[in-house]
């Protein structure tokens, strides 16, 4: 089946965009057996193209679930770029919800790129709505809601 076959790619292909497609066509898919597959890579590299490409693809397909998954995945890189994915994917429809999303990013420094790049682009499209959001929100601190409110 499917999955003796993808144990067979070459140990030269790792690495290569090979491995964000399959992600990519699991995620459409069949998400949870691809999920299952990814866990079982050996390979860090690998098994983090996989499922970024799984994840990626999900959200556009089934945000829902996909948000669910993302929710339970460890804190780490691997969760920290599906979350940007997601961010990605609900910045322009549901800008306060993808701020909450950008604010579960581990990493400091790209959560507070990712929350502030959302923010901005809110307030380009909806001056309003983004101050109403940032004079109500706790994600932020006093300091940072001054400064991006300028």
């Amino acid at each position: 089946g499917t999955v003796a076959a993808l144990q067979s790619i070459p140990a030269e292909w790792a690495g290569t965009p090979i491995y964000n497609n399959i992600g990519k066509h699991y995620g459409a898919n069949d998400p949870q057996e691809g999920l299952k597959w990814a866990n079982s890579l050996s390979d860090e590299t690998n098994r983090n193209n996989v499922t970024k490409g799984l994840i990626n693809k999900w959200i556009n397909t089934d945000p829902v679930s996909a948000a669910e998954h993302v929710n339970t995945m460890q804190a780490g890189d691997q969760r920290d770029n599906a979350v940007r994915s997601l961010v990605n994917k609900f910045d322009d429809s549901e800008p306060a919800y993808a701020l909450e999303w950008a604010d579960s990013i581990s990493n400091p420094s790209q959560r507070s790129a990712k929350m502030k790049s959302t923010y901005n682009a809110w307030k380009k499209r909806d001056p309003q709505g983004a101050d109403n959001w940032i004079n109500s929100t706790n994600l932020i601190q006093q300091e940072t809601k001054d400064q991006w409110s300028k």
